[in-house]
C-alpha cells in the first residue's frame, strides 16, 4: 500500500471513505494488511458507509435496536443488550442494498470480556457458508470446461476414488448431485482439530486416524433423495484438486476470491500464526484456548472471511444472474445454480422450498462461529451476520437480526433463512 493512500485512509472519519479506498485497492494482491491495521487503529468507530445519510443511519439504527423473536413479533430487543445478556463476544454484519454494500459494522471485541475491539475487517470462520463459495468454483471450473458437471465424479477423480458399493452400481454419483446434497454420500458434518494431530485430505476421504469422522462413502442411492453431506463436498475437494493440478484453496482464489475483490477471504488452515485481525472461537461464551479449530475439510467448512467480502460475494452472483457483462460467471450456469434441484436446494444455494425462488442463503456453524449470508435472486438486496460463538444464543441473536434487518428494509418475501 502506497504511503499516500496509507496518509489519505488515516484523514478519513469514522471510516465514511474507508470502503471506496478499499475497493479501490482491491485487485491488488500486494496490499499490506498490516499497514491497513495501523490505518484503522487511527479510525474513530467501527462502522462503515458509503454514503453515511440520514437514510442510512437510520436504518443501521433500526436494525441495531429493532431484534425480535418472530417477523411480526411487536416486543424488540436492542443488539447490545442482547450480546451482554448472552455473553456473545462478538457479531459482524454487512448489508447490501441496491447492488452495493450500504454499510458493514462490528460489536464486540475478538474474545469474550476482553480481547481487540472487532471491525468490519476482523475475519470470522464462515463454517458451512464454504459450501455455496466452494460451489461457485466448481460452476466456473464447469464452464472452463475442467469439471463435467454431469459425469460420474470418479472419471475426474485421480489421487482418490470413490469406493464402488452396491448403491454406486445403480447410479454413480455426478458433481451436480454433490452440490445439491443429492450424491448419496455421508458424513453431514465435521468437528473441526483442537490441538491435536491434523489429517491429510485423504486421511479423511479414508476415515484413517487421525480422522476423527467415519470414511466418506455413498451411503444411499445418488439422486434418488436430499441428505445434507459434508463428506460429498470434501470429495469435490479432492476432485477440484485432481481436475487442475492446483491447491484446493488457490483455484478458488483464482476463480472467485480474487475476481469479486475478497481480499480477507482464504481457505488457509490453520491461519498463519501471524494472522492480524482474526476472531478468536468461543463456545457457550468461552474462548477455546486456541484461535480456531482446524478443518482439512476446506470446501465444506475451511472458509476464513468477513462479511463484507461475502457481501461482494452476494453482489457478484447477483451481477451474473441477471446478466452483467464482465461477470466470474454466465448468467446461464449462474441461472443454474437457483433452480431446484430438489426440495429447496439449488447447486451450493438453499433456495425458498414452495414457491419460485426468491432468494438464495446458506448458514455456518462451526466449532465456535456461526453465521448466515443471503441475497435476493432477482434485485441487489441481502445480508451477512457473523459471530464469534455458537451455542450462547449466537443462533438466536442471528435469527433475531434476520428479522431486524427483513424490517428495517421491508423485505417482506424474505423466508426463514436461519
Amino acid at each position: 500500500m502506497s504511503r499516500s493512500l496509507a496518509a489519505t485512509m488515516r484523514r478519513s472519519l469514522a471510516g465514511v471513505l474507508l470502503v471506496p479506498l478499499l475497493l479501490g485497492v482491491r485487485c491488488n494482491p500486494d496490499v499490506d494488511w498490516a499497514d491497513v491495521e495501523v490505518v484503522l487503529r487511527t479510525v474513530q468507530g467501527n462502522s462503515t458507509s458509503p454514503a453515511a445519510t440520514a437514510e442510512v443511519e437510520a436504518r443501521i439504527a433500526a436494525v441495531e435496536s429493532g431484534l425480535r423473536a418472530t417477523r411480526h413479533a411487536t416486543e424488540t430487543y436492542d443488539l447490545a443488550d442482547r450480546m451482554a445478556e448472552r455473553g456473545l463476544a462478538g457479531v459482524s454484519i454487512a448489508i447490501v442494498h441496491h447492488g452495493r454494500i450500504e454499510w458493514a459494522k462490528a460489536y464486540g471485541s475478538t474474545g469474550a470480556g476482553g480481547g481487540e475491539a472487532l471491525h468490519f475487517l476482523t475475519r470470522f470462520q464462515a463454517a458451512s457458508i464454504s459450501k455455496p463459495t466452494t460451489a461457485m468454483a466448481v460452476l466456473s471450473l464447469s464452464e472452463a470446461g475442467l469439471v463435467d458437471l454431469d459425469a460420474d465424479v470418479n472419471d475426474a477423480l485421480v489421487s482418490w476414488q470413490v469406493p464402488e458399493n452396491d448403491l454406486t452400481a445403480q447410479s454413480a454419483p455426478t458433481v451436480r448431485q454433490i452440490l445439491s446434497h443429492t450424491g448419496g454420500f455421508n458424513v453431514p458434518s465435521f468437528l473441526g482439530y483442537l490441538g491435536v494431530a491434523v489429517p491429510t485430505l485423504l486421511e479423511v476421504l479414508d476415515g484413517l486416524p487421525p480422522a476423527m469422522e467415519p470414511a466418506i462413502r455413498v451411503a444411499s442411492l445418488p439422486g434418488a433423495g436430499y441428505a445434507y453431506s459434508g463428506g460429498g463436498f470434501t470429495v469435490l475437494q479432492q476432485l477440484v484438486e485432481d481436475a487442475t493440478g492446483q491447491p484446493f484453496g488457490e483455484v478458488v482464489r483464482e476463480r472467485v476470491l480474487a475476481p469479486l475483490g475478497m481480499l480477507r477471504s482464504g481457505f488457509d488452515q490453520p491461519l498463519p500464526a501471524d494472522e492480524p485481525w482474526s476472531a478468536q472461537a468461543h463456545i457457550f461464551g468461552f474462548p477455546l484456548g486456541v484461535p480456531a479449530a482446524v478443518y482439512p475439510q476446506r470446501a465444506a467448512a475451511g472458509l476464513w472471511t468477513t462479511p463484507m467480502d461475502l457481501a461482494r460475494l452476494v453482489i457478484g452472483f447477483q451481477a451474473a444472474l441477471a446478466g452483467e457483462p464482465g461477470g466470474f460467471l454466465s448468467q446461464a450456469i449462474a441461472q443454474e445454480a437457483v433452480q431446484l434441484h430438489w426440495f429447496g436446494m439449488g447447486l451450493g444455494w438453499f433456495l425458498d422450498p414452495f414457491v419460485a425462488p426468491l432468494w438464495f442463503w446458506h448458514s455456518g456453524l462451526n466449532v465456535g462461529f456461526t453465521s448466515v449470508v443471503f441475497g435476493r435472486i432477482a434485485g441487489g438486496d441481502g445480508a451477512v451476520i457473523m459471530a464469534n460463538d455458537m451455542g450462547n444464543g449466537a443462533d438466536a441473536t442471528i435469527l433475531e437480526l434476520t428479522h431486524a434487518i427483513a424490517n428495517a428494509y421491508g423485505w417482506w418475501d424474505l423466508p426463514q433463512v436461519y
